[in-house]
């Protein structure tokens, strides 16, 4: 079995740098908040862009995008007002294998994939807040990582992730630690 190559952490971040998240305005779905649309969905997503400059780290040099499927026109200008990429994506047609709006809507993640414009793409949920400066991720390169989930080397197996071999997964479980008892306190 090849091993990984370790991650190489660039001086400088490379140009083309996004952060991308998605968003899909519902219809009709109760796993959805229903009703007609509003502003919650730009907002999350203009909520976690202005968080994420706050943090510090993306510079004006990191494009914020938002891949989107049934914006409506006033929601997508309002993105846009406010210096937001916009990329239409695609929900997949409401057949088997995905019958609810919710599924096809978890796919419009891959539409991120689309982004080949950028160097690099961090795909955030868009209920995501990190609590500390993320560019740092933006210049760390690891090998060739196909969407597949693998390299050419070595495919994703188990205790894998897409970054690389996750050490903790492949020892296996941990057995499970009792914690200690704790004797009432003392009456007087």
């Amino acid at each position: 079995v090849a091993a990984w190559a370790p991650p190489r952490r660039h001086a400088a971040p490379p140009d083309g740098l996004a952060v991308a998240t998605a968003l899909y305005q519902a219809r009709n779905t109760s796993r959805f908040t229903s009703g007609t649309p509003s502003d919650t969905a730009p907002c999350a997503a203009l909520a976690q862009m202005r968080a994420l400059r706050a943090l510090g780290g993306l510079g004006p040099h990191v494009d914020y995008v938002v891949v989107h499927a049934g914006l409506l026109g006033w929601q997508l200008k309002l993105l846009a007002r406010h210096g937001i990429k916009l990329h239409a994506g695609r929900l997949p047609p409401a057949e088997a294998p995905y019958p609810t709006e919710y599924e096809r809507a978890m796919l419009l993640k891959v539409d991120v994939l689309a982004l080949t414009q950028y160097a690099r793409v961090l795909f955030l949920d868009v209920d995501m807040y990190p609590r500390r400066p993320i560019a740092g991720l933006l210049s760390i390169e690891y090998d060739e990582v196909t969407a597949a989930g693998g390299t050419p080397r070595r495919p994703l197996g188990p205790g894998s992730t897409p970054h690389g071999p996750n050490p903790l997964a492949e020892r296996g479980p941990r057995p499970l630690r009792r914690a200690p008892q704790r004797r009432p306190p003392c009456s007087t």
